[in-house]
């Protein structure tokens, strides 16, 4: 059964659980035009649970848990992104999957939003489950992968060591809580095997 593209919304006030329920049903949630601080933004996500501080990224200055993306920065570090070089973000990819809990929501605000075009995309866990063969599902469904971070990181408890990639088991094939939608959770990027 494929999920089909919802119809917006009216614009309207909405409690946080009403939120936090159209986020588990519709994945991506936009709200344009909005005027919210890096403070405000911490505030909101902290409603959601426990704000992961990402290890590599830029944090926003005295707000930790709130990442600064910066394009025009890592093009003058050197970094362009490009088909066949991905780098920054330029993969299909789900933040931090080699945490033990993998973040539940992540949200973004944009000060500047070009015109037309942009580079964000989405895809959908659930849709790519649904366009699955049943049979394919059922070989899925309860199979592990390991997942590998996407940069080396210093372990805490042996610094020494020297920076490594770190590697965590998940499933497969989540499901959502709130909604009981299965999802489809693995991309290129970091998904290094299935695991039997």
């Amino acid at each position: 059964m494929s999920t089909p593209a919802p119809e917006p919304i009216p614009p309207r006030e909405l409690s946080l659980d009403e939120l936090a329920l159209l986020i588990a049903e519709r994945s991506v949630v936009v709200f344009l035009d909005q005027d919210i601080t890096p403070q405000q933004q911490k505030q909101l996500g902290e409603y959601f649970g426990l704000i992961e501080v990402h290890p590599q990224g830029p944090q926003v200055p005295e707000i930790p848990g709130v990442t600064a993306i910066w394009p025009d920065l890592q093009i003058k570090e050197g970094r362009k992104a490009n088909f066949r070089q991905p780098g920054g973000a330029s993969m299909w990819h789900t933040d931090l999957v080699h945490e033990a809990q993998p973040a539940g929501v992540t949200h973004l605000h944009n000060d500047i939003v070009p015109e037309s075009g942009g580079d964000t995309l989405w895809s959908s866990g659930y849709s790519a489950y649904d366009k699955l063969s049943p049979e394919f599902r059922k070989f899925l469904d309860g199979k592990s992968a390991v997942y590998r971070s996407a940069h080396k990181h210093i372990d805490r408890k042996d610094p020494s060591a020297g920076p490594s990639y770190v590697e965590r088991e998940h499933l497969l094939v989540r499901v959502h809580p709130a909604t009981g939608w299965k999802s489809l959770w693995v991309n290129r990027a970091m998904t290094v095997r299935i695991v039997g």
